[in-house]
């Protein structure tokens, strides 16, 4: 018969097994017979005689799937959650705010930093550096990445700025992208600079 372990006393050498038929029986580790100790959320196989489990086997073939999983989650991208939470938080808000209207011009027209290939990229770096933030690798990539587009916000900003401002009033042109975004990138970057990770 097939279960899984619920408990396992390694002071008193007793264990308990949740059986398929829905049933519970007693074990003790003298009928265990795998190589490895016997732990709770174990598949095992075995028999039954007197309501007590004997003969019992580690299920190789279900615990196989169990132990790459607990590898995946062991592993160094997930194993101490998000690295960087609040550089995380930042990268989503500020690729978000590039869909925003940054510049209203009027008659000339209103553009966001999303505009062009040139926006897009940026987009696309930012959420690179998000998942840099997440996973904690590549720290000095993370800090060259975050400078190039911080760089690349900027002069997004200033050359459609020039092109649409055509003599109006600054603060007449800026929209809530500009408002949004220009803050968010000023934290971007001090966040990069000071990036720290939890140790693995």
């Amino acid at each position: 018969m097939k279960g899984k372990i619920l408990d396992f006393s390694i002071q008193n050498g007793v264990g308990v097994i949740s059986a398929d038929d829905g049933k519970r029986y007693n074990f003790s580790a003298s009928e265990w017979k795998s190589d490895k100790s016997p732990t709770a959320n174990q598949i095992v196989d075995f028999e039954i005689a007197d309501e007590n489990a004997v003969g019992i086997y580690l299920d190789s073939s279900s615990n196989i799937a169990e132990e790459k999983l607990a590898e995946i989650k062991n592993s160094d991208i997930f194993k101490n959650g998000v690295q960087n939470k609040t550089g995380f938080i930042i990268s989503i808000l500020l690729a978000l705010s590039l869909f925003l209207k940054a510049i209203n011009a009027g008659f000339f027209g209103s553009a966001s930093f999303m505009d062009g290939i040139e926006g897009k990229l940026l987009f696309i770096l930012i959420l690179g550096v998000a998942f840099l933030y997440y996973s904690g690798i590549q720290q000095k990539v993370l800090k060259i990445l975050s400078i190039i587009i911080t760089i690349g916000i900027f002069i997004k900003f200033f050359v459609v700025f020039a092109n649409l401002s055509q003599g109006s009033g600054l603060f007449g042109l800026l929209s809530i992208g500009t408002y949004v975004t220009i803050p968010l990138t000023v934290a971007f970057i001090m966040i990069a600079l000071k990036s720290k990770f939890k140790e693995a």
